[in-house]
């Protein structure tokens, strides 16, 4: 894969998808495209900030961004690549329904599991709600294509492969049978049901 801007949008979080769980799925989402090879900008929509700024994360790997994110793309590609990765909130105009003259401006938090113990690590944004975009850029002359056959298996092999591209020894993760459920319901299938309106445009 070889592209010159890659869009995402979220498919954790929406009208319905209320399972703390997803929280830390997007966070980890975010972060594997991040660290993948296959663009030379990505842009991550995501309806809220839960993904960084909610208490829930039972994993607790979470940590401040865009700062950790964006010195991840510069170990990368070099600190004077111009490599970077920004955040950008559309604060929520106040409970209106209406979003009027309300401009995207540069968002930074603390996951909010770790400001529950400390409030003091906040961040000036921390609680503001909204529209978040992560954009990501990768350095000059980066190398910027993924090849996905790190199986060493053919196009061919890999579409006939019972279970799609997941590797051999990979298993669903879930806590208990409501998330088992989740991957089913939930985010799993606005994915597919985003794959299949993009394969069909």
């Amino acid at each position: 894969m070889h592209l010159e801007q890659l869009i995402v949008e979220d498919c954790f979080h929406g009208f319905g998808l209320v399972e703390t769980w997803r929280d830390v799925v997007t966070y980890f989402d975010i972060e594997s495209l991040i660290k993948c090879d296959a663009w030379k900008e990505l842009v991550y929509i995501t309806p809220n900030t839960d993904f960084l700024a909610s208490g829930y994360d039972h994993r607790e790997k979470r940590v401040a961004q865009p700062e950790n994110w964006d010195a991840l793309l510069k170990e990368k590609d070099g600190e004077e690549s111009g490599a970077e990765v920004q955040m950008w909130i559309t604060p929520e105009n106040g409970g209106s329904s209406v979003q009027e003259n309300v401009e995207a401006r540069p968002w930074a938090a603390q996951p909010g599991n770790v400001v529950i113990e400390d409030m003091s690590l906040a961040t000036t944004d921390q609680d503001l709600r909204g529209e978040v975009r992560i954009v990501a850029r990768r350095g000059r002359c980066a190398p910027y294509i993924q090849m996905g056959l790190s199986q060493n298996r053919t196009w061919k092999e890999l579409k006939v492969k019972e279970g799609g591209f997941t590797q051999d020894d990979w298993k669903p993760y879930y806590n208990d049978m409501a998330d088992a459920i989740g991957w089913i319901y939930g985010g799993w299938g606005r994915r597919m049901q985003l794959a299949n309106a993009a394969l069909n445009y």
